[in-house]
C-alpha cells in the first residue's frame, strides 16, 4: 500500500477534532471519504512509526484496530503547518513538480518554504 500524504493530513485533522483528553478513538470509528479500514489502519501505523500518535494496536476476530490515545507535539506542528487548504495545495503542487513522491523530511521542508513565502 502506498503512503498517501492527503490521507495522513485528513487523518490527523480528524483525530485532532475527535480525540478527547481522557479517551481515545478506535480506528474502526474513523471514516474519511472512501478510505477503507485497512487504509486507515495502515496510515495510523505510519503515524505511529513517525512518532506522531500514541496508541495501542490490537488484532481480534474482526481484524486490526488502533486505539489512538493522543497526538504528539510533532503531529500538532504538522497540523498547524498544513491546516490551511491553500498552503497544503501549494505544498502538493511543489511535490508534484518534483516528481510526485518525496520523503517526509523533504515534504516538511516544502511546508516550511511555503509558510515562509506566506509570511513575506
Amino acid at each position: 500500500m502506498k503512503r498517501d500524504y492527503d490521507l495522513v493530513r485528513r487523518l490527523l485533522l480528524k483525530l485532532e477534532s475527535e480525540l478527547g483528553y481522557e479517551e481515545g478513538i478506535s480506528s474502526r470509528q474513523i471514516q474519511i471519504d472512501k478510505s477503507t479500514v485497512d487504509q486507515i489502519n495502515y496510515h495510523i501505523d505510519l503515524l505511529h512509526d513517525a512518532g506522531m500518535i500514541e496508541g495501542i494496536k490490537s488484532v481480534d476476530a474482526f481484524g486490526t484496530q488502533w486505539l489512538v490515545e493522543r497526538l504528539t507535539w510533532n503531529a500538532h506542528e504538522f497540523i498547524d503547518s498544513t491546516r490551511n487548504d491553500t498552503i497544503w495545495k501549494r505544498v502538493k503542487d511543489k511535490v508534484i513538480e518534483k516528481g510526485g513522491s518525496v520523503p517526509f523530511n523533504v515534504l516538511q521542508q516544502f511546508i516550511g518554504a511555503v509558510l515562509q513565502e506566506q509570511l513575506k
